[in-house]
């Protein structure tokens, strides 16, 4: 999974102040009465960002997380393709998806075309070829 977490109110030192009355919004996420915030924490995943305000302990475990993410060696990651075909030498994945958005069709903006996505993309631009090649 690819993201990104950067830490925004850190003191001189690099210890967490205290954020202005904002509490945690993990703790309130959880239902229990929260902790005021001493950290706010911008998070991105793929398309999703997200801003949270982290109490010491919430802001403790994001911490020792992003330690045992930096400390893991790095793999190539194996996809499973299943059902995802390979795209022609001729196919460009940003036409297909411009073509796909037109066509009202669900395409993410990044990653693999699905299988649904391509072959109307191959059908549709078939079908101009042949209508092209007759007239």
């Amino acid at each position: 999974m690819e993201g990104t977490a950067q830490r925004s109110n850190a003191g001189p030192a690099g210890e967490p102040t205290a954020l202005s009355g904002l509490p945690c919004d993990v703790c309130r996420a959880h239902g229990g009465a929260p902790s005021p915030a001493v950290d706010q924490v911008e998070l991105g995943v793929r398309d999703l960002r997200a801003s949270l305000a982290l109490c010491a302990r919430h802001l403790a475990e994001v911490d020792g997380l992003a330690q045992v993410l930096r400390d893991r060696p790095r793999e190539r990651r194996q996809h499973d393709t299943a059902g995802f075909p390979r795209l022609r030498a001729d196919e460009d994945r940003e036409v297909i998806r411009a073509w796909a958005r037109q066509s009202g069709l669900p395409v993410a903006a990044s990653g693999t075309i699905s299988a649904a996505v391509l072959e109307s993309f191959r059908a549709a631009h078939q079908t101009q070829r042949t209508l092209g090649d007759g007239a």
